[in-house]
């Protein structure tokens, strides 16, 4: 297994914005490359095992990521949106190694007849503190016959937090096929959702952009 590299203490990369500590890292900061790291590695984690099913092949991914990032540091610019440019570089990375020359639209159609993939339980799309008043196990069914690409879209947009700038980005779609996913996926869920479910997301905001 790929180990990060190791290096000191990172807190002092705690008081930087993210784009700082990446001008750092570019530089040759190995302590702002392990702040990156762990900042952002359990939500790529998180991301890579929905997106390839298997835990040891998305630690697998994120490690030969960030250490391609290492290797090269003086090729790369400076960037803006850190979180955006990582998933967007996992993302592709997991297409490019799993497609073998094939387009990524055929990949992800192998994606639809398997249904431990990129699905999502309730609890990931729901506001924490009242999740438990919602009928977690029929949002959850809902959610699981959503197509995977409008799965991986309110994926990114509820819990990642993500706009539709960044997803247009992390998912090499325009920017009105990104909003089109989102309310295709959010009509499908009020229509398969008894009212009684619908009502409680609907007051949570799940179902309003």
């Amino acid at each position: 297994m790929i180990e990060p590299i190791q290096s000191g203490g990172d807190s002092e990369y705690e008081t930087l914005s993210d784009s700082e500590a990446w001008k750092a890292f570019l530089d040759g900061n190995c302590d702002a490359f392990q702040y990156l790291f762990r900042t952002y590695y359990d939500d790529l984690y998180h991301y890579a095992v929905k997106f390839s099913g298997e835990p040891a092949v998305a630690e697998d991914h994120i490690q030969k990521l960030f250490f391609k990032l290492w290797r090269r540091r003086d090729q790369l610019d400076e960037v803006e949106g850190v979180k955006t440019y990582l998933w967007t570089a996992l993302r592709r990375s997991m297409i490019d190694t799993h497609r073998r020359k094939k387009t990524e639209e055929k990949y992800l159609n192998k994606l639809e007849g398997t249904r431990d993939r990129m699905q999502f339980t309730a609890e990931e799309l729901i506001i924490r503190h009242e999740r438990d008043a919602i009928q977690s196990t029929a949002l959850k069914e809902a959610i699981n016959q959503l197509t995977p690409k409008e799965r991986e879209v309110l994926y990114l947009k509820f819990y990642e937090g993500m706009n539709y700038e960044e997803i247009e980005q992390i998912m090499s779609v325009s920017y009105q096929t990104s909003r089109n996913y989102v309310y295709r996926a959010l009509q499908s869920l009020k229509a398969i959702l008894t009212s009684e479910v619908a009502l409680g997301v609907l007051l949570l905001g799940l179902l309003s952009f």
